[in-house]
């Protein structure tokens, strides 16, 4: 498999990930819930996805979970927003791509800041 990571900001993010992942862990209700019932599961199959080379079960494993850790972000108090409007635009490119397609064919890994 090959990767690509794309940075779509030079800016700093407004969170640190250290204060962010202290503000989730004492306001979100997601989290408990991510950490008890769904990371647990995702892992089991991301591992089969790896083991039996399947890129499409990975790439749609990984893609819900990105979705999923962004939903836990917008449920902390106060909101936090990692990605911005072209990682959103980015992503729909890609969802389009892959609906065209029929399968999964690429997935970006975004670090949610392209070209500030």
């Amino acid at each position: 498999m090959c990767f690509r990571c794309f940075q779509v900001s030079s800016r700093q993010k407004e969170t640190s990930s250290t204060s962010g992942m202290r503000e989730t862990v004492e306001t979100s209700m997601l989290i408990e819930h991510r950490a008890k019932e769904v990371v647990p599961k995702r892992i089991v199959k991301m591992e089969e996805a790896i083991k039996n080379r399947d890129f499409p079960a990975f790439a749609r494993l990984t893609c819900a979970d990105s979705n999923q850790f962004h939903a836990v972000c917008l449920d902390t108090s106060p909101p936090i927003f990692y990605m911005n409007d072209t990682s959103h635009r980015i992503i729909s490119c890609v969802e389009k791509w892959n609906r065209f397609e029929g399968t999964p064919q690429v997935y970006l890994f975004l670090f949610a800041t392209i070209f500030g």
